[in-house]
């Protein structure tokens, strides 16, 4: 399966950029895997790779949701909410064609009822912060309060900074992870060979 600049430029990427920007000649034809190979790191956002690839052009349906089921098996650990985790495998069924549309759709409904309840649970959360936030302030003295506004102040300044660079890094990893994952997919398409989703 190949892919080629005009494949490219019909997917619209300007406003953002022409692929010649990145080096890539107007007559470019070649497999997905080079393509992968050669430009991962030429982008000016690794995921532009997916941007390109994930589309029925490439993969068909199936295909697609199965790469979505491994994305967030990647990050399962994360999901607290049996609800979450439920949907995730019916989903998963639902691409091998061993779910329904009514089970594919009473999962997503309970994720989303999941993630409803964790937003309020969160905002509740925040706002009984604030509160007790608010009291501590009043309470302190002018001086006082102005000190601990100045330390709050930089050691929120420093956690954001180390939550920022964590966040960055962690996304570049996951980009990394996920464009592997694309090249092993179209590598096993372009040999024939059969795609194992659980690696």
């Amino acid at each position: 399966m190949n892919i080629t600049y005009q494949q490219i430029m019909n997917f619209s990427p300007k406003p953002c950029y022409d692929p010649v920007d990145i080096g890539m000649p107007n007559d470019y034809n070649d497999t997905i895997v080079n393509f992968i190979k050669e430009y991962r790191c030429k982008v000016k956002l690794k995921n532009d790779i997916q941007w390109t690839l994930l589309r029925n052009d490439f993969l068909n349906d199936q295909e697609l949701r199965l790469f979505a089921v491994w994305c967030t098996k990647r990050v399962q650990h994360l999901l607290t909410d049996k609800r979450s985790i439920n949907a995730l495998y019916v989903a998963e069924r639902y691409a091998l064609g061993q779910a329904t549309d009514k089970e594919l759709e009473a999962a997503k409904a309970a994720a989303w009822a999941a993630f409803a309840s964790w937003a309020a649970a969160r905002e509740a959360a925040w706002a009984a912060w604030a509160a007790e936030r608010e009291a501590a302030w009043a309470a302190w003295a002018a001086w006082a309060a102005a000190r601990e506004a100045a330390w709050e102040a930089a050691r929120e300044a420093a956690r954001e900074a180390a939550w920022a660079a964590a966040r960055e890094a962690a996304w570049e990893a996951a980009i990394d992870d996920q464009i592997d994952k694309l090249l092993y997919i179209f590598e096993c398409k372009q040999n024939n060979l059969e795609i194992d989703w659980s690696i």
